[in-house]
Parts: C-alpha cells; sequence; structure tokens
C-alpha cells in the first residue's frame, strides 16, 4: 500500500480501514489478505504509534461507540475492539503477545518468506525442489 508507506493517510481514513479489517475478520471473509506490514503501518496512522513500539499493555479509544462487546484479533497482540453496534472503539496492544507472533514466525520460518503465495502454491513449490516427489 503505496499510501501507507509514504505516510499520507489521515487518522479518520486508517479508523475506516481498522474498522474494515475487523469487519472481514469477524465475517472470516479473509485473514491473511493484508500483509503484517500494511497492517501495522495502518495501526500507526491511526494511534499515532507503531504497535511494535509500545511496552506496556495499552487500549487507545478512537471512538465514541458504546462499551465494548467484542474483540477481534487482527494480529497476535493486537486486537480491534467493537461495540454493540459494531463500531470500531478501540485498538487494545498486548507487547508480550506480539513478541511471541515474531518468536513463532521464526520458528515457522515465514517470517522472512519473500513468497507469500506458498500457501496456495504449496504443490507446485515442492515439485520445483524434487519434481519426482522422493
Amino acid at each position: 500500500m503505496k499510501t501507507l508507506e509514504k505516510g499520507e493517510l489521515a487518522k479518520s481514513e486508517a479508523v475506516k480501514g481498522l474498522h474494515h479489517y475487523a469487519m472481514l475478520i469477524r465475517d472470516d471473509a479473509f485473514y491473511n489478505e493484508v500483509e503484517d506490514g500494511d497492517f501495522k503501518a495502518l495501526v500507526k496512522a491511526a494511534v499515532g504509534k507503531s504497535p511494535g513500539s509500545f511496552r506496556a499493555k495499552t487500549t487507545i479509544n478512537l471512538g465514541e461507540g458504546g462499551p465494548i462487546v467484542e474483540r477481534v484479533s487482527a494480529l497476535r497482540g493486537v486486537y480491534l475492539d467493537l461495540d454493540g453496534e459494531r463500531r470500531l472503539v478501540s485498538v487494545s496492544i498486548h507487547p508480550g503477545k506480539m513478541r511471541e507472533h515474531r518468536r513463532l514466525m521464526k520458528i515457522v520460518g515465514i517470517g522472512s518468506d519473500c513468497k507469500s503465495d506458498v500457501a496456495l502454491r504449496h504443490d507446485d513449490y515442492l515439485a520445483m525442489q524434487d519434481p519426482h516427489g522422493r
């Protein structure tokens, strides 16, 4: 997302983007369509700080919605909080969970993988390694 990379996104637009993201995850429409870096840039535009820069559990209020009735896990350690009318109320960040996410991604080996379609094209990649399947 070039707009996010340049930091040109207004806070109100970033909040709308986070709300849209929460609705898509909540309705199981997609989960991995947005790259982690793009999502983190969206959070940064909405709250003013990168989610990785928080050192303590923090909840940042974004709207004037009612009490939180649902929490959507957008990224390990980053939660989008919704009220009863599905309005985005706040973003909650748990730095310890974010550190776990980084460690888990290193174990799995996808943390630095430049090919983001491996899950979709795993048979093709395995065939490239050994065309005879041995």
